[in-house]
């Protein structure tokens, strides 16, 4: 005996039923799950490197941010202190910073840098120890 079973592909409204709304969101529009993008200039870039020690590995970091162009890095493990000012990290004028050193300790430290046109908010309610 064959039973044929009819089975759809859900649409992103029907996704979204099932996860709910999101608490927070890097944008006020969710619309579909796939885009596809129309041209280069729509395509995000992300840049993650674990530095251990960015100020040791500063042209490094500084040539690969300028041979992939990324619209955002994310660089962790920094080891920054409050010691550390902004002009000893080289990325380039284009990005809009944000860091979180680690008080008690000698390692960690994460940097989110943003590039000027694209729009982004830290949210400090978000941050734990």
């Amino acid at each position: 005996m064959n039973v044929n079973v009819g089975v759809s592909t859900p649409t992103a409204s029907d996704l979204l039923s099932l996860v709910g709304s999101p608490q927070h969101t890097s944008s006020t529009y969710i619309g579909s799950i796939r885009r596809e993008c129309k041209s280069e200039k729509s395509r995000l870039s992300i840049l993650n490197v674990n530095c251990q020690s960015i100020t040791a590995k500063n042209q490094a970091l500084s040539q690969l941010t300028a041979d992939s162009k990324p619209n955002i890095i994310i660089a962790n493990e920094t080891w920054l202190t409050e010691n550390h000012g902004i002009a000893e990290i080289l990325i380039s004028d284009g990005y809009v910073i944000e860091r979180r050193d680690r008080e008690r300790h000698s390692h960690g430290g994460v940097i989110i840098a943003v590039k000027k046109d694209l729009i982004a908010t830290r949210e400090s309610e978000l941050e734990t120890d």
